[in-house]
């Protein structure tokens, strides 16, 4: 027969042994643990290295201009200094004032942006070619002189086909003002037929009175009231 040993009290080789397996297990444990906070640290090292040259870099970057190739044979000149303040830039977009800010000299003619700038520009310089017609006392009846002078307008008006025309009729000081608002409006009329007649479309022509209350020459005589009795001409859009 094979003896059976009894499950008694463990024998001191059986608690050495089983002592000897326990320690083995804790330093396992333990070089495990070492070995996951080494990890640990190198990681922790390295993420505040990366830290540190990022912050580095940022804090030694300069903010860099676009640079754009430039055609050949052209040459790009940089803005001159002061021409970037807020006032100057804005006067160099609408291209009003800052003359002499923008490098002009006295007798120099600027170019101006602006369209609506450009525009009264132009509508001045055709009013100015639309010269004045006058009239006799209380009388709305086109003189030879103003015919001559209506038909010269007329070209004006066919040279700028886009542009329309505003009469203006005028009177002098004598007679009550309800009166000459009216005789102000027969003399510009009187103009406009005249003009369509001429061929120039009736849609570009218009009418306005003013009676006496815009005088061309101050005066109480008849040097002053005879270049008041008149139609003047204003080129629109």
């Amino acid at each position: 027969m094979v003896p059976v040993r009894n499950h008694g009290p463990p024998t001191n080789f059986e608690k050495t042994k089983h002592s000897h397996a326990m320690k083995t297990y804790t330093i396992e444990e333990k070089e495990e643990s070492m070995r996951r906070k080494t990890v640990g640290l190198i990681l922790c090292i390295a993420l505040l290295s990366a830290l540190t040259l990022s912050t580095g870099c940022a804090r030694k970057a300069k903010p860099v201009s676009p640079t754009f190739a430039a055609d050949p044979g052209v040459t790009v000149e940089s803005a001159p200094a002061g021409e970037t303040t807020p006032e100057r830039v804005a006067a160099r977009d609408s291209g009003l004032g800052m003359g002499s800010d923008r490098g002009l000299q006295e007798g120099d003619t600027e170019i101006i942006q602006d369209p609506r700038a450009r525009q009264q520009i132009v509508l001045e310089n055709i009013s100015g070619k639309l010269k004045p017609i006058y009239f006799d006392y209380d009388r709305a009846i086109l003189k030879a002189a103003a015919k001559a002078q209506l038909e010269k307008n007329a070209d004006v008006l066919k040279e700028n086909p886009k542009v329309n025309c505003q009469i203006e009729g005028h009177c002098d000081e004598r007679g009550d003002r309800e009166y000459n608002l009216a005789l102000g409006e027969k003399r510009a009329l009187a103009a406009r037929r005249y003009l369509i007649s001429l061929g120039i479309n009736p849609d570009r022509i218009f009418t306005i009175s003013y009676g006496e209350e815009r005088p061309a020459v101050d005066g109480h005589d008849e040097s002053a009231w005879k270049l008041n009795r008149r139609n003047e001409f204003k080129a629109t859009y």
